[in-house]
Formats: C-alpha cells, structure tokens, sequence
C-alpha cells in the first residue's frame, strides 16, 4: 500500500484527532495522573484498613479507567507516529504499561472481591497473596508510567532543550540556490556540492543526505530520531527525497528539523 493511501486510511480512524487536535497527547494526559493516583490509592486502601470501605471502590474505578486510558494512548501513539515518526523506547515502555495496567486491575479486583466477602474475618492466603501482589504491581505502575512520560517528553523536546530553539528555515526555502538573497538565515559552505561529494559521507558516524536538492549532516540526529536510528542511516550517501517527503512532506516540524542541518545546495 502507497504511503499517501496509508496516511488517507489513518487520518480517517478513530484514534488520530479530537477536535482537530492529536488525540495522543490528550489520553496521555489522563493516564498519566489517574492511573499513578488510584495506585497509590489502592496501597493505602489495602495497607489502611480504615479506608477500604470508603476508598476501594474508587480506587478499583481509577485502576479501570487508567488501564482503558493505557489502551487509548497506545493506540493513538501508533497512529500519531505515521505522521511524526515513532520514539522506539517510548512506545515499547507503553506497550509494556498496558500490560502491567490491566494485571494491576484485574489482582486488585480479586483483593477487593476477597475484601469485601470476608470482611473483619481472618485474612485467607488468596486475599493475602492479592494484597502483596497489587501492592508491588501498584508500585511498578507508577514507576512506569514516570518512565513512559519520561521518554515521551524527552522524544518530543529533548532535541529542541539542548540544541536550542530549531532553525525555521522551510524547505522550500532552503532549496533555492545560494546567492539569491533567501537563504541568509541557512548555513551555507560557500562552494558548490555535488551528489558525489554526499556519496562520501555515507556512514553512520559521518552521514550527509540530500533531500530536494540540499545536503545535510544527519550525523547528529542519527542517535535523536523519534522513528529509530535505521530510518535515518538509510539516508546516509544518497538522495533522501522520496522517503523523507513520503513519511513528513508538508509537516511544519520535520521540514523546520531538516533544515537545521543543512550544509549546502547541490550543484551538481
């Protein structure tokens, strides 16, 4: 299937946008303060015995809809990274929280269950073994969902915190030829490149590519790419063009982090 009848298919489905905005960072929002919420919740609830009543149900709720929201965020990620491109250990840490979410609910459904049926009476081995399990699963849920928003915010703004604001050089701007007066705010070598000098720089550790008649050092960007490091040593000593316009053609952003690498435009 065609890049352009992929990108037609996922804008159309229910997990890209609310409103006209990306429904992605919305859900995560939601996960990341009621699910760690009703996990600490649920410790308290399981460690204090005067708040099970009054709280258990509540924080069973919160586990529920935090386990839903851990769904919803994956979902919307995977349609969100045909657009800007998937951070790998982003996404594999929340693949990992769905999971741990839903045991999460599911023991501490059963401690609640086994709670509330025995009520003051002597703690049986099953609701014993629950109560130590959701405690430490409501433990690693917390510390995972301060990881997985840890490396999501650290895909979207690390580059931009330790490199400064990011050049806003369009593409389109940044392919016109040097000397006609438009590109004054794009760095430039001052002699003229050719496909054979980018054909030079095609390894990892020094990596030029062109893309619509510019060459640029991804050398840098290799190791920060949100999609993986492959996706941009393929680039590496070729003509980028059709792989680069195919995944981000027209997207503000990508166009502005491409042009902050520009060495020069290709002469010949």
């Amino acid at each position: 299937m065609s890049p352009v009848a992929t990108s037609s298919l996922i804008s159309e489905g229910p997990f890209v946008s609310v409103a006209g905005l990306p429904m992605h960072p919305l859900v995560v929002h939601l996960v990341v303060v009621v699910l760690p919420l009703a996990a600490l919740l649920f410790i308290f609830v399981v460690v204090v015995r005067r708040w099970r009543r009054p709280f258990d149900l509540i924080a069973l709720a919160g586990l529920a809809i935090g386990a839903a929201g851990t769904v919803l965020a994956k979902e919307s990620g995977e349609a969100l990274s045909t657009y800007v491109g998937q951070p790998q250990e982003h996404a594999d840490w929340g693949s990992y929280l769905v999971y741990l979410a839903a045991l999460l609910f599911v023991v501490a459904a059963l401690w609640v269950w086994f709670e509330r049926r025995q009520g003051d009476a002597a703690r049986s081995l099953p609701m014993t073994l629950a109560a130590v399990a959701g405690v430490l699963l409501a433990i690693a849920a917390i510390v995972l969902t301060a990881l997985v928003g840890h490396t999501g915010a650290e895909a979207v703004w690390g580059r931009t915190l330790t490199t400064g604001a990011v050049a806003t050089v369009p593409i389109s701007a940044a392919s016109t030829p040097a000397g006609t007066g438009s590109m004054s705010s794009a760095p430039t070598t001052g002699a003229g490149i050719t496909m054979a000098d980018v054909a030079q720089h095609s390894t990892p550790a020094d990596c030029w590519s062109a893309v619509n008649g510019n060459a640029y050092d991804l050398t840098s960007w290799i190791a920060q790419h949100p999609g993986g490091e492959q996706v941009i040593v393929q680039m590496c000593g070729v003509d980028g063009t059709a792989g680069f316009t195919s995944q981000h053609g027209g997207q503000g952003k990508p166009e502005r982090e491409l042009a902050s690498f520009l060495v020069g435009p290709i002469t010949g």
